[in-house]
């Protein structure tokens, strides 16, 4: 009977081993990612390299099986960077590149010392306004409060394009990099600066800023398989983007331990449980950089697919899941509405999440591209506490959690099972 007893306590057991067992190696793989040894997994010191070179040792260790004898598929674009020191100070007083200034992915370089011109949004009159953007002698900078000139577009346009140097916008909230890399360049310095640290009596700035632009900066998206045990020729397809902000100049750097280490370490999970415990399906992992320069990776992979796009039954895009919202983020296209609609149903049926609040189909993630080939494609993302932080120096592994991660990964596990 004592061991009957212990068979029970066993069993019992399993679930909460194997959600252990995922969440402890989520959080390898992000502290992993998220270190300083990958320099923000950008494109400084060849921080992507270093996570594509982890991602496929991964892989190996996993016994997944490499396309044409390699785990990379290569490609190359063009990036602008600000590698170097980076100063921006007002009023004599320096500001903290990340937290409290960063720059338009686009911006040139620009280095001198100006007057300031703070635009006056209490009697505005956009005309006028315009008028004296373009009357400023070469030695004077136009500051303007981002809200307000985004309200007014003609003069929003003006702020960019009057001379030669540029502009600082203010923002209200934490800045963030919206967009980290640029394949263009702009021949203006447009910074935006937070009004934390901005003195209301602003008078003078002194800037110091380099740009670097790397035409055909190489870099890969990581692929591996494991053949599916019934029907090898229908795929289901994992994307995540492993690439970050990188640096903003040589002591500030972007850990992107949510934004994406969280949905490379969701990739992974899958694939080291489904080598054990053959699928169905054939399972393919594309881990793409160049997200943060506009989704770059994951359109060169639908150009160039390694196996017809009309074989896969659905993708599956991670991106930020190590996050304790309630509700699950989702975008999903007609194509794939009946594959999601099972994986709600596991969801709800164990109450993981309290709903599910789907957006429009929108190019901000890697199912996008897929999506615009009419490939059945489904977006998951967590949005929580931890939603302020993305884009910033603060998406470390303080600010995440795998509550939520293990509840999709098990989501994710009893849609495959049942496929």
């Amino acid at each position: 009977m004592k061991h009957v007893y212990t068979i029970i306590i066993l069993i019992l057991l399993v679930p909460f081993n194997s959600k252990a067992q995922v969440a402890d190696y989520a959080m390898e793989v992000m502290a992993e990612l998220s270190d300083t040894a990958y320099h923000g997994r950008g494109y400084y010191e060849q921080g992507d390299l270093k996570a594509a070179r982890y991602i496929a040792s991964e892989y190996d260790k996993h016994g997944l099986t490499q396309w044409n004898s390699t785990w990379f598929q290569p490609y190359s674009f063009n990036v602008n960077t600000f590698q170097s020191d980076n100063r921006l100070e007002v009023n004599g007083k320096r500001l903290a590149p990340g937290t409290d200034y960063v720059l338009r992915s686009y911006s040139s370089g620009l280095e001198g010392d100006y007057t300031i011109h703070l635009v006056d949004t209490a009697d505005f009159d956009e005309q006028e306004a315009i008028d004296k953007l373009k009357a400023l002698p070469a030695d004077v900078m136009p500051v303007c409060d981002f809200g307000f000139a985004r309200q007014h577009r003609n003069f929003y346009k003006h702020l960019y394009t009057t001379g030669s140097k540029g502009c600082l916008l203010l923002w209200d909230e934490p800045l963030k990099f919206y967009k980290a890399y640029s394949s263009r360049l702009y021949p203006a310095t447009i910074a935006w600066v937070s009004y934390d640290n901005w003195p209301e009596s602003a008078k003078t700035l002194s800037i110091d800023i380099d740009n670097h632009m790397i035409d055909d900066y190489e870099t890969q998206n990581v692929i591996g398989y494991i053949e599916g045990s019934e029907t090898p020729d229908e795929w289901v397809v994992f994307t995540a983007h492993y690439d970050h902000l990188g640096m903003f100049g040589r002591d500030t750097w972007f850990p992107g331990a949510n934004d994406n280490a969280s949905g490379v370490a969701m990739l992974l999970n899958v694939a080291k449980h489904y080598k054990d415990n053959p699928p169905a399906k054939s399972l393919a992992f594309v881990a793409v950089s160049g997200e943060e320069c506009g989704l770059l990776g994951s359109k060169h992979y639908v150009e160039n697919p390694v196996f017809p796009l009309e074989d896969i039954d659905l993708v599956i895009n991670l991106d930020m899941i190590a996050d304790n919202g309630d509700s699950l983020y989702v975008q999903f296209n007609e194509p794939a509405e009946e594959d999601f609609n099972l994986m709600k149903t596991y969801a709800l049926e164990k109450n993981y999440f309290k709903g599910f609040d789907r957006d429009t189909l929108s190019p901000h993630s890697d199912h996008y591209p897929f999506v615009e080939k009419d490939v059945p494609a489904v977006f998951f993302s967590t949005h929580g506490d931890m939603h302020p932080h993305y884009h910033t120096p603060l998406d470390d592994m303080e600010h995440i959690t795998t509550e939520k991660f293990v509840l999709i990964f098990d989501m994710i596990r009893q849609y495959l099972d049942a496929s």
